[in-house]
């Protein structure tokens, strides 16, 4: 196995975070249902990493007090599966 690239743990972090937002359900819940995903592919995915950078995307959303997050999350989502770092198609297979 392997780590787990920044760009996945972020979407999947963004994920859960909006469906704890959108939805009111327990952040957990969702934090251990991804983590038991991951941990299937890699070594350092775990529930506790994804509450963790959750809680700091709901920080900075509130310090920004963001309007639209369902949008932000979507934007995000989309960009970061689509695209990589410097702007270039991701290549996925």
């Amino acid at each position: 196995m392997s780590f787990c690239p920044l760009w996945v743990m972020g979407v999947v972090s963004v994920q859960a975070t909006k469906q704890y937002v959108l939805k009111d359900v327990p952040l957990p819940g969702y934090a251990f249902k991804y983590g038991q995903v991951l941990e299937q592919y890699y070594d350092d995915a775990a529930a506790r990493k994804i509450m963790s950078v959750s809680e700091e995307i709901m920080k900075l959303l509130v310090e920004i007090e963001a309007q639209d997050i369902g949008d932000i999350f979507d934007g995000y989502i989309y960009y970061t599966t689509s695209y990589d770092e410097k702007g270039s198609p991701r290549k996925i297979k």
